[in-house]
């Protein structure tokens, strides 16, 4: 059975934009969502502790709980992902209160790999989930040249050492986990398939010169 979580609802193209059409494809699919009440289908809450195996790999809903009443980005599906090899933490559009929730109840966020929550927004990314998470790699989607000016620099400076990938100069990006070799490097479509047109990432938004991936950096100090 395939299942689709969309953790926004359908009016938030920049989560829920292919929805529409991805369930045309696969009319069968299950649709579960943080608001399934503001879709136009059958959707299921995706509770924390939801869970599912396919094909050796686990899927798990950490956030929300049914008991939380979060509405619009705290409301968002986060969902755990561990496979053999390393684990995946996609926390959607979550902000500052709905991290702290998730941290009280003891959540499991600590993975190799995370979407940056929020797009890299300074609404989200608060210092004690950096350090919950503590991941090898951190995923910013982003859009090109977008109107916020997102990810922050100094949200991208609190998820350091961990290395990142963005989107909005490297396209997309392509990850692959395997059970003896571990995460590997994310890769960028546009790095790999380079165009003359293909503009490049030096002063993109508030970053200065940057790459569409960059590999992890050295340990920050220990705090005392």
């Amino acid at each position: 059975t395939l299942g689709l979580a969309a953790g926004h609802p359908l009016d938030s193209a920049d989560h829920a934009g292919g929805v529409a059409s991805l369930a045309r494809a696969y009319p069968p699919a299950r649709v579960l969502s943080g608001e399934p009440h503001k879709l136009d289908r059958n959707a299921r809450y995706c509770a924390a502790g939801k869970h599912w195996r396919w094909d050796g790999v686990d899927f798990r809903f950490v956030h929300p709980d049914r008991d939380d009443g979060f509405v619009a980005n705290n409301a968002s599906c986060v969902l755990r992902i561990d496979a053999p090899g390393g684990s995946i933490l996609l926390p959607g559009d979550i902000e500052a209160t709905a991290e702290r929730a998730l941290l009280a109840r003891g959540a499991p966020v600590a993975a190799d790999v995370v979407v940056a929550p929020h797009h890299g927004s300074e609404t989200s990314s608060t210092h004690e989930l950096v350090r919950r998470v503590s991941p090898e790699w951190v995923l910013y989607s982003v859009g090109w040249a977008n109107q916020w000016d997102l990810p922050h620099a100094p949200v991208m400076q609190r998820w350091r050492p961990a290395g990142y990938a963005r989107t909005d100069c490297g396209g997309a990006l392509h990850l692959r986990v395997t059970p003896r070799g571990g995460v590997g490097a994310p890769r960028a479509l546009r790095e790999q398939r380079r165009r003359f047109w293909h503009a490049g990432c030096d002063g993109v938004g508030n970053s200065g010169t940057m790459q569409a991936v960059s590999r992890p950096g050295p340990a920050r100090p220990t705090e005392e």
